[in-house]
């Protein structure tokens, strides 16, 4: 039986198979220095560029650390080929810091809230009840990020009682969360191919258990 994929299956399959550039992270280490492997923070890129597929005008990146190797990506020699595969066409801007400041405008909020639904929903879990942080909200946690966003699932109180720029995602997106999300999220690949040749099973460590599916 012949599957017949639609464009934008096509195109998220393009971003799963895609080898990143090598030293993609000269830009995040040189903020921080001291970080070992950044392999989470990778994984976590792959996923936006697929989610970007389906709603790049809505979505909020949730990282600091993606978002300093997507912003290195965008300007690199590799990103307009990168980009005409799996968007169609050459994205006519560079991300703005505006979309990582510590406390987003209500339509930040908004976006976000799309983007961990999106997120929940690639690595196969309901978005209203989902039993762990989709990757792109655990990437600056894991790396200990200084000035990152420290997202918690629930901090378990009544009134959101998270500090020092840690965010509740049961409290800021919950109420948020969209019930209908664009076109199609989850589309069933194998397991995740790999980040840089045979380097993901040493670099990834701990992080590559993710579940089936998730095709960063």
């Amino acid at each position: 039986m012949h599957v017949h994929l639609s464009l934008d299956q096509h195109r998220q399959h393009f971003v799963f198979s895609y080898v990143l550039p090598e030293g993609l992270d000269r830009e995040l280490r040189s903020h921080y220095p001291s970080l070992g492997s950044v392999a989470i923070a990778k994984y976590g890129l792959r996923q936006w560029l697929r989610l970007h597929i389906l709603a790049p005008e809505l979505l909020v990146l949730p990282s600091r650390a993606v978002f300093m190797l997507w912003h290195e990506f965008v300007g690199s020699n590799d990103f307009n080929d990168f980009a005409q595969h799996a968007y169609g066409h050459v994205l006519g801007h560079r991300p703005s810091p505006d979309v990582l400041r510590s406390e987003p405008a209500t339509k930040d909020a908004v976006g976000l809230a799309l983007t961990f639904a999106m997120a929940c929903v690639d690595e196969g879990e309901t978005p209203e009840h989902p039993s762990s942080l989709p990757t792109l909200f655990r990437v600056d946690d894991a790396l200990e990020l200084e000035g990152g966003q420290h997202w918690a699932l629930n901090c378990g109180h009544s009134a959101c009682d998270l500090k020092d720029g840690a965010r509740c995602v049961h409290h800021e997106l919950g109420p948020l969360m969209p019930t209908d999300l664009p076109k199609e999220v989850r589309f069933g690949v194998p397991d995740p191919f790999p980040l840089e040749g045979a380097h993901i099973d040493r670099d990834f460590g701990m992080f590559g258990a993710l579940g089936p599916g998730i095709g960063y």
